[in-house]
């Protein structure tokens, strides 16, 4: 990406969707289309693996004062959910004809067909 100068009677925006596929931001790594959770594991002094959520270049939430101040309630209750469909439901894998992968970029990345087979856990 090319720096450019900035007027001050002008106001700019910054495409999070675009800075994130930019491979500059990504430290030149040339595989970011690619599925690499590991991306984000780092080892600590211990030798212990532990999730780095800052290890690339996404800023889901923001950052700085004006940062969300809803995160934590947001992993809080994704965190619940995701327990509450373990506990009671055994994922399922899908057929590979329901399988696709697109989206939609407007204002966030949104995914056009999202899939789920279930079945009820009865105890």
């Amino acid at each position: 990406m090319k720096s450019q100068p900035c007027q001050s009677t002008r106001t700019y925006g910054v495409s999070r969707a675009r800075t994130s596929k930019a491979t500059q931001m990504w430290n030149h790594q040339d595989d970011i289309a690619e599925f690499r959770p590991e991306r984000w594991l780092k080892v600590n002094a211990k030798g212990e693996l532990w999730f780095d959520g800052r290890a690339a270049p996404l800023q889901t939430f923001g950052v700085g004062v004006r940062s969300c101040y809803g995160r934590k309630l947001a992993y809080l209750e994704m965190r619940v959910i995701h327990a509450l469909i373990v506990w009671n439901f055994e994922l399922l894998p899908i057929p590979d004809s329901l399988i696709e992968w697109r989206v939609q970029d407007v204002l966030t990345h949104q995914v056009q067909n999202s899939r789920v087979r279930l079945a009820e856990i009865t105890i």
